[in-house]
C-alpha cells in the first residue's frame, strides 16, 4: 500500500447537488469490487506551447496498489507502480522513486491508482477538490476541480467511465497548465502476467527521492 506521507487527508468533499451523489455512488459500487484489468492505451501530453506529444502502449491494473504502462511508442519506455515505489523509465532515463518520501510522485501515483479503482470520493479528499458527476446513456463523467491553487498538483482531473464503471479516459491538468490525457480500449479483467508489475531498473538507474 503506498503511506500516504505528507499528505494528511482534507475535509471531506462538499455535497453534489441535484443527485449527484447517487450517480457517485453508484459508479463507486460498481467498481468496488474490480481487482485487476489490463487493455491498450493513448497518451496525449499537451504543454503550455499547445504542443502535442503523443505515445501508447499497454495498461495493467491490480488492486490496490499496482500499475504497470508498458509503451510500444516510444517502444521500451515504461511506468511501473508497485507499493511505495514507482518506476520511470523514460528517453533513455531510468528514475525509482520512493513515494513515501516524494510528494510529487506520490500524488501523481494516488491520482493514476485510484482513479483505476474508482474511488472517486477518497481522491477528492486526497487533493481537497470538488466533484461533480455527469451519469448518461455512455456512463459516467466526473469533474474534480481544485478549491485552492498550489505549487504542483493538479488543477482538475476528469474521468470518464462507461455503463459497466470501467475506467475509459484520464485527463489530469497541473496547475501549470500542462495536461496529460489517457484514453483506455480493449480493457480485459485479469492480468495474463503478474511480472509486468515487477521493478528491475536497468544498471545506470538512478534512485530519485
Amino acid at each position: 500500500m503506498i503511506v500516504l506521507a505528507g499528505m494528511s487527508l482534507m475535509p471531506m468533499a462538499a455535497a453534489q447537488p441535484d443527485g449527484q451523489d447517487k450517480a457517485l455512488e453508484v459508479l463507486e459500487q460498481k467498481n468496488s469490487g474490480r481487482k485487476a484489468f489490463y487493455g491498450n492505451f493513448k497518451q496525449t501530453k499537451t504543454l503550455v506551447s499547445k504542443k502535442e506529444i503523443k505515445s501508447e502502449g499497454m495498461l495493467y491494473f491490480s488492486a490496490p496498489d499496482k500499475l504497470s504502462m508498458l509503451y510500444t511508442l516510444p517502444e521500451g519506455e515504461k511506468m511501473i507502480i508497485n507499493g511505495d515505489t514507482l518506476l520511470n523509465e523514460r528517453e533513455g532515463r531510468n528514475n525509482k522513486f520512493d513515494l513515501a518520501k516524494n510528494k510529487s510522485m506520490q500524488t501523481l501515483a494516488v491520482t493514476i491508482l485510484y482513479s483505476m479503482q474508482g474511488k472517486i470520493s477518497e481522491l477528492a479528499e486526497i487533493c481537497n477538490a470538488d466533484i461533480n458527476t455527469v451519469q448518461n446513456a455512455s456512463g459516467w463523467t466526473v469533474t474534480l476541480t481544485a478549491k485552492t491553487k498550489a505549487a504542483k498538483g493538479y488543477s482538475s482531473i476528469v474521468l470518464a467511465y462507461k455503463t459497466d464503471g470501467t475506467i475509459c479516459s484520464m485527463e489530469m491538468t497541473e496547475f501549470s497548465g500542462i495536461s496529460t490525457l489517457y484514453e483506455m480500449d480493449s480493457i480485459t479483467t485479469g492480468v495474463p502476467d503478474e511480472n509486468v508489475f515487477y521493478i528491475r531498473a536497468s544498471s545506470h538507474s538512478k534512485r530519485a527521492e
